[in-house]
């Protein structure tokens, strides 16, 4: 049940207790509960991980770089949603919450207009929720279009974009075996034939061969490069994180893993909205008076293979810096959980790798692109 993941996601945060004295709480529902029938998920998953909360909580619908956009300004599609950095710098609250909930796996096929009833005989069409998402509105591209788009303007052969997406898996599972993710990661529960305690991500394999990618057929009848082996796979998935300013943390005596120093968010052309992250990570290292060469890891959302080579290449980044232990690529991409997911493993990174400057990022539908940069302390 989603609800135990939300509320183990919780009780994973260094400092729950905390949360006792939280000001103010933004949490993103990838689906708002209204086709999960979860309306209220992370306000029951706070109470079942055993925090009586005296606050409201913001809960709203978003994607992709959302829960990371929460850490800034909140997300400008959102009116309700209170950017929790900027309630904790203007002194509006001292102590926030913010995270993001997934359940991919339950969205179901919708059969549109019959509410009231159709004609005997009327073929019904199925359609598929998540598909569906994956068209820009702006546009009227889809995801892959954009993506196999993004593909032919860098000359990336197929090849290369499997190779990329097989390194994600190796490195994922790699980090997996030896234990990095023990710190981040709380087990869950799901009933299949049996309660069956999840450990462990599913989506990573092993085992994959170059081989195994290369005998995928493109997703698109006129596309070459994209496929499904080299795009994210939809996943169900939770996070969270604790923000608090300066006075907070000396109060409680608690001891932080990073510091937030620098955020933005961007507009781009609709038609190359994978690369959304590129003009935000220019941005945030203008305005934190950095370069490339300054930053020690990036975390980089791996939406599809391409995207992310795109950006590696645009921006000149080392690749060994780049998502050292795998993405989305690897894990899967709990679109709403994404964002938070990305800032806690870096957060765990940083201190791992004694590394003093990070940035996570990512691109976004609708041509948006938000980052953000963590120092150590």
């Amino acid at each position: 049940d989603i609800l135990d993941e939300l509320s183990a996601s919780v009780q994973k945060l260094p400092q729950p207790w905390l949360l006792m004295y939280a000001d103010d709480i933004a949490l993103v529902d990838g689906d708002k509960g209204r086709l999960t029938r979860r309306v209220h998920a992370w306000r029951e998953a706070l109470e079942n991980g055993g925090l009586k909360l005296n606050v409201a909580k913001t809960e709203y619908m978003a994607c992709n770089s959302t829960d990371l956009t929460s850490l800034r300004i909140g997300d400008g599609r959102h009116r309700r949603a209170h950017g929790q950095l900027q309630e904790i710098l203007t002194g509006a609250a001292n102590i926030c919450l913010v995270g993001g909930t997934e359940l991919m796996s339950s969205l179901p096929l919708l059969v549109r207009n019959v509410r009231f009833g159709t004609s005997l005989g009327t073929a019904y069409k199925l359609e598929d929720h998540i598909k569906k998402q994956l068209v820009d509105t702006f546009c009227g591209h889809s995801m892959e279009k954009i993506a196999e788009q993004i593909a032919k303007k860098y000359k990336l052969s197929r090849e290369a974009v499997d190779q990329y997406t097989l390194l994600s898996h190796i490195k994922w599972s790699s980090a997996q075996e030896a234990k990095v993710f023990d710190d981040e990661i709380t087990p869950t529960f799901a009933k299949v034939d049996k309660k069956d305690a999840i450990v462990r991500d599913e989506k990573p394999r092993s085992n994959l061969l170059l081989e195994d990618l290369a005998t995928l057929a493109p997703v698109m009848d006129d596309g070459s490069i994209i496929t499904s082996g080299n795009s994210s796979a939809p996943a169900d998935g939770a996070a969270a994180l604790i923000l608090a300013n300066e006075e907070s943390v000396n109060k409680f005596k608690v001891t932080p893993m990073a510091r937030l120093t620098a955020w933005a968010c961007v507009g781009v052309d609709p038609v190359e909205a994978g690369l959304g992250a590129v003009v935000a990570i220019l941005k945030l290292l203008a305005v934190s008076n950095k370069k490339i060469k300054d930053v020690d890891l990036f975390e980089i959302n791996e939406t599809f293979a391409s995207q992310a080579i795109a950006i590696v290449k645009e921006l000149r980044i080392d690749p060994s810096k780049v998502n050292v232990n795998g993405g989305a690529l690897s894990v899967g991409n709990p679109v709403a959980a994404t964002g938070a997911r990305m800032a806690a493993h870096l957060s765990h990174q940083i201190r791992r790798n004694n590394a003093r400057i990070a940035v996570a990022a990512s691109s976004c539908g609708g041509g948006q692109g938000v980052a953000i940069l963590l120092e150590s302390l």
